[in-house]
């Protein structure tokens, strides 16, 4: 292999490894977890896009909410609500929730339903849907 054919493939590498770098970075500003400085809230509030929830998506805008106070998100631990209808709780066999919490988390949907479908259509950006959210007041 001559140099020219070794710059070549040196240089097809580097473009795999930014194309992945510009992937994730995109994910990881069509998902996010928003904590109680961002929310007011007491419990974490994952948000994303149409398009991070996939391709072949089955649902309409929604959050994810934690059914703890814990400020480290946990899959597990997180119960869903509509965006069109967050009286709908939809959670994992057995998962308790808290009253409370599923009140203030439908009043910030309520407060945020604007921003939040905007975010989800892709019609924000990340930093545009941070400075928008409006938190819960206390």
């Amino acid at each position: 292999m001559d140099n020219f054919e070794k710059f070549q493939q040196d240089m097809v590498i580097c473009e795999e490894q930014f194309d992945n770098i510009i992937e994730e970075n995109l994910m990881m500003e069509m998902a996010m977890n928003l904590r109680q400085p961002e929310t007011g809230l007491p419990m974490v509030i994952w948000v994303s896009t149409k398009e991070s929830a996939g391709k072949e998506i089955g649902h309409a805008c929604r959050i994810k909410v934690m059914n703890t106070h814990d400020q480290k998100a946990k899959k597990d631990l997180m119960y869903t609500l509509d965006v069109y209808a967050p009286f709908a709780a939809r959670r994992p066999h057995g998962m308790k929730i808290s009253s409370d919490d599923l009140r203030i988390a439908r009043e910030w949907i309520k407060a945020n339903h604007e921003a939040l479908l905007e975010y989800w259509n892709d019609d924000i950006s990340a930093s545009d849907f941070l400075a928008k959210i409006k938190p819960n007041k206390k």
